[in-house]
Parts: C-alpha cells; sequence; structure tokens
C-alpha cells in the first residue's frame, strides 16, 4: 500500500498499473474482494475497468498478467473450473505466458 501510494504521488504509472493488481490480490487473499474472490476486483483494482483499458490498447503483456492472477485467485480458493477458463484465455497470449513463470505453476 505504502509504495503503490508513492508510486501515485511521484506519477509512475506504469509501474502502478503493473503494481496494483498484485496488491488487489494480497486483498482478495484476505477476503476484501469486491465480489467473487477469484477476481482481482475491489478497493485497489476495478477488473472491468483495467481489462477494458488493456484491450483497448492492446496491451497483451497486461491482459495476459491479469489472466496469471485470476489463475492464481481461482486455485488458491479452488475454483478449477475458473482456473481452466482463465488458463484457456492466457493461452491466447503464447509470447507472453511463456515469460510470466507463474503460469508453470499450474500446468503440471
Amino acid at each position: 500500500q505504502f509504495f503503490c501510494g508513492k508510486m501515485q504521488e511521484f506519477k509512475q504509472q506504469i509501474s502502478l498499473t503493473r503494481s496494483a493488481p498484485m496488491w488487489q490480490v494480497c486483498l482478495n487473499l484476505m477476503g476484501r474482494s469486491k465480489g467473487e474472490p477469484t477476481v482481482p476486483d475491489g478497493e485497489v483494482v476495478n477488473y472491468k475497468e483495467y481489462m477494458q483499458k488493456f484491450r483497448e490498447e492492446k496491451n497483451e503483456r497486461q491482459l495476459c498478467s491479469m489472466n496469471v492472477l485470476r489463475l492464481w485467485l481461482a486455485c488458491y480458493f479452488g475454483d478449477f473450473d475458473t482456473a481452466q477458463t482463465v488458463l484457456e484465455e492466457t493461452e491466447k497470449f503464447p509470447s507472453y505466458s511463456v515469460a510470466l513463470f507463474g503460469v508453470v505453476r499450474y500446468t503440471f
């Protein structure tokens, strides 16, 4: 929270855009999600707005990153149907999903 505040204070928007979703994942794990705990949406991140922005920008790296975070949450909360769906969505970005080693954890 402190570091995201500093990123905002110093107008480090790219770093904030990459860090805020992970902060929201932590909040979800603490039971502080806006709705479904498997979606990084709540106090810090508006999931729909983030995804819409990334789609408009054609920002595949961030789309993939958000999917990986959803994949983590789905697995942590035992929602394996959602995990399968999100994994299939993530596979649409092969050049980025290979670089995000977190995907490997759930493909064994």
